[in-house]
């Protein structure tokens, strides 16, 4: 399917966020996480403005937000103990540096979980369970960097989960600051 606008060209292309139509790149413009078409551009910008939601984006609640995150949690919490309990000699839990091991492990267990899972479709079992998936600020499909830096950003905010939670409460896309970080957003999604 050729460019929009220039039928001559025909790779490269990128669709219009909000139109969907093919576009070289001549013929679009980034406006934040968005690629717009010059048509669409002007209604975007104007969206933006007015603070509309120009995507309809159908936010997931902070509370199935939290509850796929519990669920998550025990989910990686179950082998991440069976394993310790089982090469509890072994990793000498007892030591300073064992405790250290064991709580790397179960740091990278985390987030790998979350970074391998949600390029795949946004979704973790726990928030397959819960009915959402995470996406990009553009309601497109996470990207793999997207994924790891969501993931590595809420690991270093696991320390301050209630900081990183807090703007989820007050804005009105729902936005943690993991999420901010990543340029992601979470929403409702059921198949």
């Amino acid at each position: 399917m050729p460019c929009s606008r220039h039928p001559d060209v025909v790779e490269g292309l990128v669709p219009c966020d909000r139109c969907q139509q093919p576009f070289c790149s001549n013929c679009v413009v980034e406006l934040l996480d968005l690629v717009c078409c010059g048509e669409c551009k002007t209604e975007q910008l104007r969206d933006m403005q007015s603070s509309a939601d120009s995507l309809h984006l159908p936010l997931a609640s902070v509370e199935r937000r939290l509850s796929a995150w519990l669920l998550d949690s025990t989910l990686i919490s179950v082998p991440l103990w069976a394993i310790l309990l089982l090469f509890a000699p072994a990793l000498r839990l007892d030591s300073r540096w064992g405790a250290l091991g064991a709580g790397a492990l179960g740091l990278w267990l985390s987030v790998g979980y979350e970074a391998l899972l949600l390029p795949r479709n946004g979704q973790t079992p726990g928030k397959r369970a819960l009915g959402i998936r995470v996406v990009a600020a553009s309601g497109a499909p996470l990207s793999t960097g997207q994924a790891w830096g969501r993931a590595l950003t809420r690991a270093l905010l696991a320390v301050l989960w209630i900081v990183d939670g807090i703007p989820a409460l007050f804005t009105a896309e729902r936005v943690s600051l993991h999420d901010r970080a990543a340029g992601t957003r979470v929403v409702s999604w059921s198949q």
